[in-house]
């Protein structure tokens, strides 16, 4: 009877090691798992950001092509801009000299035409 009760103890004791090492690996296996899934989720989530500055880079190299481009048409039209008003600038100075010219030409008439009246009795 000694002998029976020993080996129930025994079988006893060695079930619940059995069923307490299985349940550990168990749980460990879960943790494993959740750990997996999380991993796995923060990659998805870190993959969309990834996408979504990739669109902005490009998005922002589409910009400064558009900038250089820009830059560049700006610079010609400043140029003929330039040119512009330089020839304009050229012409005023032409005609202010003409002006200039003409108007000391009057006031010598207008001179001569008030000597003309005092000398005149």
């Amino acid at each position: 009877m000694r002998n029976v009760a020993i080996a129930t103890v025994l079988l006893f004791l060695g079930t619940a090691t059995v069923i307490g090492l299985s349940g550990c690996r168990e749980e460990s296996g879960n943790m494993s798992l959740r750990k997996a899934r999380l991993v796995g989720n923060e990659n998805i989530e870190l993959k969309k950001q990834l996408k979504l500055r990739d669109k902005e880079i490009e998005r922002q190299k589409q910009l400064v092509v558009q900038c250089r481009a820009d830059r560049i048409k700006d610079k010609d039209l400043n140029g003929e801009n330039t040119v512009k008003l330089l020839k304009l600038l050229a012409e005023s100075d032409i005609k202010i000299n003409t002006l200039t010219n003409e108007n000391a030409q009057l006031k010598e008439k207008i001179k001569e035409l008030q000597d003309k009246l005092a000398a005149k009795p």
